[in-house]
């Protein structure tokens, strides 16, 4: 009975998403798991505390069609499925997914562009004429942010210690204060097939203030509001590719190429209750077990 009035909760958001939304997909409405106060995922690269989330919740490799070259989809080169989530005790969001790769290179990265409170700001590439170059730095990734994360270990010589690519921006106190952050596990052959597990915890932001954390304007994460987010791969098919260098397919959620500048082109979240179904237990031990591990 609890899972029947979940599915009819969502097929009602779903229903209203043609008048809620206005990004892309046109007409697609995404669901935002939430985490109880207290079960938060450790962000770590495991991604156990995934496996209790229902397949509705996710997002799968026919969603994500090649919007640069339009190779298509072919699960023998690369599959991927990945889920949105949130908690309202943190106020952070919680992205999982699991990525397998052909071809596992250095350049291959997960890549987010995030406009919670639908602004459709320009992330911060692009500037109209005469904009001075200090207020291009302190505008860059403050109503909009875009995420880039390495989403294939790799060789550990060519991409260095951390998964993170960049943030599009000067707020390098997100990571120092711990809000952002990215960690991987990897299964496979580096430079071949192989799978990597992928954990990425970020803000939601109104406004980033680039020098000051006390000054960022948080968005209120709060069940029922749709916010703005998508997310796609950049996937390199030459193992001889170097890290920099162009990637061939661009898998794409949110099927529109200015994803990665712009925050109208992103696409719609729900941010759910949480699931009836989703226990007591569930709810409160597994993220301690690993904390405790951890320490």
């Amino acid at each position: 009975m609890k899972r029947t009035k979940l599915v009819i909760v969502l097929a009602l958001a779903i229903s209203l998403a043609g008048s809620a939304s206005a990004h892309s997909p046109e007409g697609w409405l995404g669901f935002a798991w939430q985490w109880p106060a207290g079960a938060e995922p450790v962000v770590d690269g495991d991604g156990s505390e995934f496996a209790v989330i229902p397949a509705e919740w996710w997002q799968t490799t026919e969603m994500f069609p090649d919007t640069q070259g339009g190779i298509d989809i072919n699960r023998a080169d690369f599959d991927a499925k990945a889920v949105i989530t949130y908690s309202r005790a943190t106020n952070f969001i919680y992205s999982y997914s699991e990525v397998f790769d052909d071809i596992s290179t250095a350049g291959d990265t997960w890549q987010f562009t995030v406009d919670v409170d639908h602004v459709g700001d320009d992330v911060g590439l692009r500037f109209p004429d005469g904009t001075s170059d200090e207020d291009k730095e302190r505008l860059r990734g403050s109503r909009a942010q875009q995420y880039e994360i390495w989403n294939t270990a790799g060789d550990s010589d060519v991409i260095g210690p951390t998964e993170t690519l960049f943030f599009w921006g000067k707020a390098s106190w997100l990571p120092e204060q711990g809000w952002y952050q990215a960690e991987h596990t990897f299964e496979g052959t580096y430079g071949g097939e192989g799978t990597t597990y992928l954990e990425v915890l970020f803000g939601s932001y109104v406004n980033l203030d680039q020098e000051d954390p006390s000054a960022a304007e948080w968005y209120d994460l709060d069940e029922g509001l749709i916010i703005g987010l998508g997310y796609n791969w950049m996937d390199v098919e030459d193992p001889a590719q170097s890290a920099n260098s162009p990637w061939e397919s661009f898998y794409n959620l949110t099927q529109n190429n200015e994803m990665f500048f712009n925050g109208a082109a992103v696409s719609d979240f729900l941010l759910a209750e949480v699931d009836p179904g989703f226990t007591a237990v569930e709810a409160t031990t597994w993220g301690r077990v690993k904390s405790q591990f951890a320490e």
